[in-house]
């Protein structure tokens, strides 16, 4: 790994392909890459781990719903946010035909590819990820805790979470692809512009800049975006590359969408049997090799096509009433008083996860207020 700040002001690197970003998927595209006799270079704005200086970079503006810090949900360092996600690491699960199906109830829905043509990557993504396995089947008698749960199956589904190792991208790979002679990885190296040919139809030059103001370029064969879904559109607005989107330029940015949860509700279990199966069936499973699974419920294809709705599903843990949110603890607290003298409830939060509409009007935009080297943030 080099850091870019020992680079001559005004170098300009050269190879094949350039990948912007050193996150989880600039990682896996490099990884992809060694051995083809291609020469990369693979560039990411932060260092070895997040610091003051990049959580800078990662600051923005946010409007309208609320919404966290932007310099708390990603961080700019080799690893990308991996490096945000706790020892549980990140949650997986198979998309589904219907995910990218267009939906007539859903404005914007579809893709033009489908499952067919992602499904033969599940193995190799696990193996990323390091999930343990690719098999994310439920069975009743399996090891991850009780049989089925009696419950309404063509309405409700029990499905599978497999969660990849937190260290997999800043620690184990960032390795291998320090060992690859054809990769080359600059920390500290921040596009700021995408310059476009004479002829205005591919990308002749990245712009950068390193942590501490010098300015290099790259010139590459093919240039990669893989900055993460906030900051590749904040590149692409801030550059002269936006110009070649012609009419489509207007997408850039929109639509943009987050993992929607919350708590939705708690449930009050006043048998010892369901509560057992509730915490033996929802809860987290660890494999001898430290593998963690975990189950959700989920609504049916079949009731997502019939009441024309979005996507639903809901882990449950147990909880004290002081945990859940106000309105809920109130519940809760009127259950535990109700019950006295007798067996003391057991109660369960419902973690709902949903699925989000396209809204061309939540997006990414550029702010008037600027990061350390005076690139305008995102908004």
């Amino acid at each position: 790994m080099i850091d870019a700040r020992s680079l001559p002001a005004d170098t300009t690197l050269q190879a094949d392909i350039c990948i912007l970003g050193a996150g989880p998927v600039g990682m896996t595209l490099a990884l992809g890459l060694v051995g083809s006799g291609l020469q990369v270079l693979l560039l990411d704005s932060g260092g070895a781990a997040p610091d003051k200086m990049s959580r800078g970079l990662a600051a923005g503006e946010s409007v309208g719903v609320p919404y966290g810090p932007l310099e708390d949900t990603r961080a700019r360092a080799v690893g990308g946010t991996a490096h945000l996600w706790d020892r549980t690491g990140v949650r997986m699960r198979p998309l589904s035909p219907e995910d990218f199906e267009p939906r007539p109830w859903v404005a914007e829905s579809g893709w033009p590819i489908g499952l067919k043509d992602v499904a033969p990557y599940l193995s190799r993504a696990c193996a990323l990820f390091k999930t343990g396995s690719d098999d994310f089947t439920l069975t009743p008698g399996s090891t991850m805790g009780s049989d089925y749960l009696p419950l309404d199956t063509e309405r409700l589904e029990s499905l599978v979470f497999r969660y990849g190792n937190n260290k997999a991208f800043p620690e184990v790979h960032s390795q291998s692809l320090a060992a690859a002679p054809e990769v080359t990885l600059y920390s500290h190296a921040i596009a700021v512009d995408l310059l476009l040919a004479e002829s205005g139809g591919r990308l002749s030059q990245v712009k950068g800049l390193a942590a501490d103001g010098t300015p290099f370029a790259i010139e590459a064969g093919r240039v990669v975006l893989a900055c993460g879904g906030i900051e590749n559109a904040r590149l692409l607005l801030a550059s002269q590359a936006l110009r070649a989107l012609g009419p489509g330029r207007d997408w850039v940015g929109r639509c943009f969408m987050e993992h929607t949860t919350a708590v939705t509700g708690v449930l009050v279990s006043h048998d010892a049997a369901v509560s057992k199966a509730m915490e033996d069936f929802y809860y987290f499973h660890e494999d001898a090799r430290g593998v963690l699974t975990r189950r959700h419920l989920a609504l049916s294809e079949q009731v997502l096509r019939a009441e024309r709705i979005l996507g639903y599903s809901a882990c449950f843990w147990r909880v004290e009433p002081d945990w859940l949110p106000d309105a809920f603890a109130a519940l809760a607290k009127r259950q535990l008083a109700a019950s006295a003298g007798a067996r003391k409830p057991e109660l369960f939060a419902c973690s709902a996860m949903a699925e989000q509409a396209p809204n061309r009007d939540s997006r990414v935009t550029l702010s008037e207020q600027h990061d350390p080297l005076g690139q305008p943030l995102a908004r």
